[in-house]
């Protein structure tokens, strides 16, 4: 996740090949979030007790109302500001 974070630029195509780093990290994090069937106890640092934790459910819970005004949260400000004054990052 932090890779993709630094790493992804203004040049970065994306969507594109690049679109498989954050894809393939949040499916390591929901196999994280499997449980544990062993006899062994994995303890507090496996997956499953760090998606429970509350601020994690927090943010788990409101994930999709984010995603759904992220875009007219960019969009609108842009299209005030005119396609000929491009907003900064």
């Amino acid at each position: 996740m932090i890779i993709g974070a630094v790493a992804f630029t203004d040049q970065t195509t994306f969507p594109g090949f690049a679109a498989a780093l954050p894809v393939a990290v949040t499916g390591l994090v929901i196999m994280a979030g499997i449980r544990h069937t062993g006899s062994e106890s994995p303890g507090w640092w496996n997956g499953l007790a760090f998606l429970s934790a509350r601020p994690m459910v927090f943010i788990g819970a409101i994930s999709c109302s984010l995603y759904l005004v992220h875009w007219p949260m960019l969009i609108i400000p842009q299209i005030v500001a005119g396609d000929h004054n491009p907003l900064p990052l």
